[in-house]
């Protein structure tokens, strides 16, 4: 379960330094998919919480080379 956390965390902290997230967000964001969604990726409840649009992860995703 480490590796789903830092994952998480990861994805996280690339939103949160392309400006798509503050840190308030990623931190309800983290708290959310624990308690709320948590076989859903970071990202995605991140879309789900209205904090990012799913066209933004998307791009943040493609220029990190990371997928959904």
């Amino acid at each position: 379960m480490n590796s789903q956390v830092s994952a998480a965390e990861k994805i996280g902290e690339l939103l949160a330094r392309e400006g798509f997230l503050s840190r308030e967000q990623l931190a309800r964001s983290i708290t959310a998919q624990k308690e709320e969604y948590p076989s859903v990726p970071l990202g995605k409840v991140c879309v789900a919480l209205g904090f990012v649009s799913s066209s933004d992860l998307a791009g943040v995703l493609v220029k990190h080379r990371r997928h959904i």
